[in-house]
């Protein structure tokens, strides 16, 4: 068996005429490819690597050729190939679907978590978290201070540290359930479906830094940081944020429903 580094040093000697009459050119291309003269010998007679081209004053005229497969041993390796890559299509979107019931569940979980949080806040007499993230400025913050008391401010502390986690659920979530539709549009040709599909990700991610923006400025405020500027500004971070994310929600549903009427 010849090692294919002697193979592909045979072919890289570019020759294009050998003459085999005598058989001193077998001895030439030996010593320059290191393999013995009656090993050429047998390239040339019986495996075909310097496949005859015609003859010239009596002598075979040679062209260099790279070894190949035998006859049909190149489909099936296509065919192995191809079905790696559908196990492997496969495989990704079961992860993904696992990665999305996990966070789906995880955000549900979140969620019910906050809302207890909220109505406990409702029963201070004050707002309900909401209505802290569009208090738009100082006199209406401090108004809500007011109303909670030192009990509702604890509860609002602890509703927007639980909310980071849920951020980053929800924002994970969103944009993979984005790229799972997109990925259904393109493969089912609804090109509209798509075509969206190419910035509701990364709206789910931007929605997710704004609302940490807004809770970081949230937090500092109710430990008495930060001077009048702050609460229109985390108001503003408030309402990005879900300029951000009801587009992308829509588009799941929209997805969804597609799928629905499949």
């Amino acid at each position: 068996m010849l090692a294919a580094a002697q193979l592909d040093h045979l072919a890289a000697l570019d020759l294009d005429r050998l003459e085999l009459g005598d058989g001193e050119d077998h001895v030439a291309v030996a010593a320059g490819t290191d393999l013995a003269a009656d090993a050429v010998e047998v390239l040339d007679q019986d495996v075909g690597l310097l496949g005859a081209a015609g003859t010239d004053n009596g002598h075979l005229q040679h062209v260099p050729m790279v070894a190949r497969p035998p006859d049909g041993a190149a489909e099936p390796a296509r065919s192995l190939a191809g079905r790696a890559d559908s196990v492997g299509a496969v495989a990704a979107h079961l992860t993904r679907k696992r990665l999305l019931i996990g966070l789906g569940i995880a955000m549900v979980a979140f969620w019910i978590a906050l809302l207890l949080i909220d109505e406990s806040l409702k029963d201070t007499g004050g707002p309900s978290i909401l209505g802290l993230e569009f208090a738009g400025s100082a006199d209406r913050l401090e108004e809500i201070f007011a109303e909670w008391g030192a009990h509702g401010r604890d509860l609002a502390r602890l509703s927007l540290w639980i909310d980071f986690p849920f951020m980053v659920v929800y924002g994970a979530f969103f944009a993979l359930a984005s790229l799972a539709t997109r990925d259904f549009a393109q493969a089912h040709g609804r090109r509209a479906l798509a075509a969206v599909g190419v910035v509701t990700p990364s709206f789910a991610i931007a929605a997710a830094l704004f609302d940490a923006a807004e809770n970081i400025l949230w937090l500092l405020l109710l430990g008495g940081h930060l001077g009048d500027a702050a609460p229109p500004f985390a108001t503003g971070c408030a309402v990005v944020k879900f300029l951000l994310i009801t587009p992308v929600e829509v588009y799941v549903l929209w997805g969804l429903a597609a799928r629905l009427r499949r």
